[in-house]
Order: structure tokens, then C-alpha cells, then sequence
């Protein structure tokens, strides 16, 4: 029975973001914009599945194409340490659509695994879906900042990053992802790889 809700939920996920990837169609440019780093975690309810819930409903999307995810990572919560410990990878994809729009497709993944949109900042979530890196684009508009203005002090985005990118040059600081994540290697809330 639980494997069939956990079946019936997965198809309720991939179909909404299908939907909301076509409604974006007539918002997304003419070209590839690649690579495109997203961040995806969780510290509610079955952690795995829900990463794997979101990973599919990206790959569902027309507009996105997904080129590679890193392995899962262990961490404590880094902000309000009583939360439960999170699960977080990193995927590396290309998309059509522009950085708002891309938002609008996470926010709306995000929706449906079950996440309460206007919640306290930080607070314990299902899933949580963030754009790291949009190509080498220095972008602030409407509540969305890249590169992501906190990745600098995550090795829950660092580590998993660096497995799949390390070459990648931040647009920020100049320097490649596996330079920033030894910068952090050794910190009491470090990301085990699993």
C-alpha cells in the first residue's frame, strides 16, 4: 500500500512540474544556457525519496536536461542545529529557460513534494531546490541572487559540487569550486559523502 501511494505521489510530482515546465515554454529563450548547478536538499520525512522525487520531476521537464548529480551528503543543519540532519546532492543540467523562470519550475517542484511556501527562513522542509551557478551569470533580481550568496559557507553544496564540477570557476570570487570547497575542509558541520 505504501509503495503504491509513494508510486501515485512520484506520478502526481512529475506530471505538475510537466505542466508548469509547458507553461513556461512561452517564457524561455531560444538557446541552451548550460551548465546550470542546482542544489537540492531535505531534513523531513523520507529525505532520500524526496530528493529522488525532485530529481525526477526535473528530468521531466522539457525545458531542463540533466547532465549529472553527485552522490547524497550527510550534514547537521547548519543554522538551527535542533533540525533534523539534511541530505543534499548537487545536479549539473542545461536549460531554455531564463533564471526566473527556472525559479518559478523549482518553487513549484518545491510545492508539490510538500514544502510551505512563506515559512520561516531556514526552517525544517521537505525539499528546498536552489540554483547555484547559472552559467558564469551575476544575477540579483526579485528575490534571486547568483551565484547563490551562501554557498561560500555550505560544504553541503560545496562538497557534492566539487564531485561533479571541481574545474568550475565561480563568476564571483574567481576561483574553481574545489579551491572554495578545501576552504572548508575540517569545519565541524562538514557534508559526508554516503
Amino acid at each position: 500500500m505504501q509503495k503504491d501511494k509513494l508510486i501515485s505521489s512520484k506520478s502526481a510530482v512529475v506530471s505538475n512540474a510537466v505542466a508548469n515546465d509547458i507553461r513556461a515554454t512561452n517564457l524561455r529563450g531560444d538557446d541552451w544556457h548550460s551548465p546550470v548547478f542546482i542544489g537540492l536538499g531535505s531534513n523531513l520525512g523520507e529525505r532520500a525519496t524526496n530528493l529522488r522525487l525532485a530529481r525526477s520531476a526535473l528530468e521531466s521537464c522539457s525545458s531542463i536536461v540533466m547532465a549529472k548529480c553527485s552522490c547524497l551528503y550527510s550534514s547537521l543543519a547548519m543554522y538551527d542545529t535542533s533540525q533534523p540532519d539534511f541530505l543534499n546532492m548537487v545536479c549539473q543540467c542545461k536549460t531554455l529557460l531564463k533564471p526566473l523562470d527556472l525559479l518559478t519550475v523549482l518553487k513549484s517542484i518545491e510545492s508539490e513534494l510538500g514544502r510551505i511556501a512563506g515559512t520561516k527562513r531556514f526552517a525544517s522542509r521537505p525539499i528546498d531546490l536552489d540554483i547555484i551557478y547559472y552559467e558564469d551569470l551575476l544575477f540579483s533580481q526579485r528575490g534571486l541572487d547568483i551565484p547563490h550568496p551562501r554557498l561560500y559557507e555550505r560544504p553541503f553544496v560545496l562538497n557534492p559540487l566539487s564531485e561533479i564540477a571541481p574545474n568550475f570557476l565561480d563568476p564571483l570570487r574567481a576561483c574553481s569550486v574545489a579551491s572554495l570547497q578545501r576552504a572548508l575542509q575540517g569545519r565541524k558541520n562538514d557534508a559526508v559523502r554516503l
